[in-house]
């Protein structure tokens, strides 16, 4: 496996954003500040961020302290198996 603990990528960052049926699940997305557009008339029209799915996993989270040798945690046993572990 690589190593991606120094990971980063300029002008984006990582966000998180609630899911939609478990609003306590976050969904890692990664922000991209997107540059201004220059139109004809030399003015400058400023463009929202667009975000797109981080699929880093927990690696991608620099608050992660996990191994892929621990393997990743069971957020999901109470959803899989009543009662959960």
């Amino acid at each position: 496996m690589n190593d991606t603990s120094n990971l980063s990528y300029p002008g984006s960052r990582r966000i998180y954003v609630p899911g939609r049926l478990y609003p306590d699940v976050r969904v890692p997305m990664r922000e991209i500040i997107l540059g201004d557009t220059l139109l004809p008339d030399g003015t400058a029209h400023p463009n929202d961020p667009v975000r797109v799915y981080d699929c880093s996993g927990p690696w991608g989270d620099a608050a992660y302290e996990g191994t892929a040798e621990e393997g990743l945690p069971s957020l999901r046993a109470a959803w899989i198996r009543p009662g959960g572990m």
